[in-house]
């Protein structure tokens, strides 16, 4: 059995934990709007390399689909750096965590996969991991610096 996939697995999850953190410091010292438009070009440069060394495959609907998804990532790398930039990293990083939950439930609703059990009750899970992290401390708990 190829384990390539445990690699490229870890690398994605170092990566994109990388990635939910650094902005924290960028706009610490630059605008959100500047953050993002650097943040692009750095993706920009590595898509260049990429560019240089592969062949490119072109589809009307897997072209336009890829370029869907572009947008989508601009959006949601906006709008995460703009909630990073007023709340702690890590809540944000970890609500953000779970947009798979969004991509199950279009992948049963467009795709017609199917929603094991598990699965549904995973959602149901994240959904209640997100309401008990957006939870305000009370006052004892800010007294005391407990969660």
């Amino acid at each position: 059995m190829n384990t390539d996939w445990i690699i490229y697995l870890l690398l994605t999850v170092i990566s994109w934990g990388v990635w939910m953190f650094i902005p924290k410091i960028a706009v610490r010292t630059i605008s959100v709007e500047s953050a993002l438009v650097f943040e692009i070009l750095g993706s920009l440069f590595f898509g260049l390399v990429l560019f240089a060394f592969v062949d490119l495959d072109f589809h009307v609907i897997g072209t336009f689909c890829a370029l869907v998804a572009g947008f989508c990532s601009f959006l949601g790398v906006y709008y995460y750096i703009k909630t990073v930039k007023l709340s702690p990293v890590g809540l944000t990083a970890s609500i953000v965590s779970l947009y798979p939950v969004v991509t199950v439930v279009l992948g049963v609703l467009i795709l017609r996969e199917r929603a094991s059990l598990k699965r549904i009750v995973g959602i149901i899970l994240a959904m209640i991991a997100i309401h008990l992290m957006s939870l305000r401390k009370t006052k004892k708990e800010e007294l005391t610096g407990s969660r």
